[in-house]
């Protein structure tokens, strides 16, 4: 048994190994200097050591030869120090981060900073300094948050800083979420992130505390974002309960329809119904749209013929006509040619944008199924065009061949390549040679015009 020996720690270089060395001290036995090279280390893993301070001056030496001192426990055995060095030798990246992992786990449950301090000093910066770090940071915070904050504030910056600052945090907000907000409004700072992790954490356990503190925000702009997002979290934690508060918090109905919108799109719908005309409910309104149009667009759709207002019936029905133009293009088309145009011109607009956007492919094959010029495949043409403008402006002007209407068609051409010659003027040239004779004498003359335009190349 050696008892008060002294564990050399000579040069812990990354992928290639350690090499560890025991002395016994004067009143142990005389025992010879032995070194213990990697397959002796396979054999002690069982063995445990407690690592001082003196390991954080090894991890800050700069040179590889330096040797620095650790002491032994009572009972002589080694563990965390022999873990370091089998971490050190691994070749696995993979299993390399995870066997750190539990070494800065179990030692910044004694030490955090001395963990901290070879985490630091001792990992070039990427994901092994910034993973054992954090794991050093949310133990210690959970304990003590003030120190670990502190200690982040003065040891870390950048991005590395922040992450650590918002662990501590949070770590701090589920231990005693009404002294880790409170500290935080008393510390002045106006970071958002800090500020979102304090509402994401406390709305977990208990949104109205969350809310109420969120409200005594004095930066009118952070504490509207910040009540925002608790209501949020609430409303799709419970739906009925954050709807309530729309009633009295009209400012925050946007904030709870996307929370609770595609939870219970029909009660939250009804609630938004009795709010009066108001900029909140317009956006409240084409919130709830977004939402129950991306998961039930047929039954968003049949709420927004409901509506009584005019022009907030057109705006939501173009809003869902965009948005399921994007999912399933077909049915929102058959529909929304069922309604007056009043209604729809922006929603078929919008699904014929969102069709050339998510899959060109298929509306150019719709396009070619309906080659004849007719007003109600305008609009195909057009949203196609536009997609292929900036690769494929010959096949943008093609489009604008077969448009219906001669003011539309001649307009539309003009425009792509009145473009065409911004970019490109001597393809556009080449085009207008090939095609002048198969053009009808008002594209001709259209044409005619755009090229008597001084034109600046981009």
């Amino acid at each position: 048994m050696l008892t008060n020996a002294i564990l050399v720690l000579s040069g812990i270089a990354f992928g290639a190994g350690a090499t560890w060395v025991l002395r016994p001290s004067a009143s142990t036995k005389n025992e010879s200097v032995s070194a213990l090279t990697h397959s002796e280390l396979d054999t002690r893993q069982g063995e445990s050591v407690r690592t001082t301070s003196a390991l954080r001056k090894a991890a800050g030496s700069p040179q590889p030869a330096a040797i620095e001192f650790l002491e032994l426990n009572s009972t002589g055995e080694i563990e965390s120090a022999l873990a370091l060095a089998l971490a050190a030798g691994m070749a696995s990246e993979k299993e390399k981060l995870a066997h750190y992992r539990k070494i800065f786990k179990t030692w910044a449950e004694t030490d955090p900073e001395g963990a901290l301090f070879y985490a630091k000093s001792s990992f070039p910066a990427g994901l092994m300094q910034s993973e054992t770090i954090g794991i050093a940071l949310n133990i210690w915070g959970a304990r003590d948050p003030r120190s670990a904050w502190n200690w982040a504030e003065e040891n870390l910056d950048g991005t590395l800083r922040d992450r650590a600052q918002n662990d501590v945090i949070i770590g701090w907000t589920r231990k005693s979420p009404a002294t880790a907000a409170t500290w935080l409004t008393s510390s002045s700072s106006s970071s958002q992130p800090l500020h979102a992790a304090v509402a994401r954490t406390w709305a977990e356990r208990d949104p109205a505390a969350a809310l109420a503190w969120a409200g005594q925000i004095q930066n009118e702009k952070l504490r509207s974002s910040t009540e925002k997002l608790v209501a949020t979290l609430w409303a799709s934690d419970q739906p009925s309960r954050a709807a309530q508060l729309i009633a009295s918090r009209p400012d925050l109905a946007a904030a709870i329809v996307r929370g609770a919108g595609p939870v219970e799109p029909v009660l939250i719908s009804k609630v938004v119904a009795t709010m009066p005309n108001s900029p909140a409910k317009t956006e409240a309104t084409n919130e709830l749209v977004s939402t129950w149009t991306a998961t039930q667009p047929d039954t968003a759709f049949s709420w927004a013929l409901k509506i009584q207002d005019p022009e907030a019936r057109r705006q939501a029905i173009a809003q869902i006509g965009t948005t399921w133009g994007a999912t399933d293009p077909g049915a929102a088309l058959v529909e929304l040619q069922k309604l007056p145009d009043a209604d729809t011109a922006d929603a078929i607009i919008g699904a014929f944008n969102s069709w050339a956007a998510t899959d060109p492919v298929g509306l150019q094959q719709y396009v070619t199924e309906n080659p004849n010029p007719m007003p109600g495949m305008d609009q195909a043409r057009l949203s196609l065009a536009d997609m292929y403008s900036d690769t494929d402006v010959a096949a943008s002007l093609n489009l604008s061949l077969g448009l219906s209407s001669p003011v539309g068609r001649e307009d539309a051409i003009a425009h792509y390549y009145r473009h065409w010659r911004k970019v490109d003027d001597a393809s556009a040239q080449d085009w207008l040679s090939q095609t002048w004779n198969t053009l009808a004498p008002s594209v001709q003359n259209r044409l005619g015009q755009e090229q008597n335009r001084t034109i600046a190349p981009r």
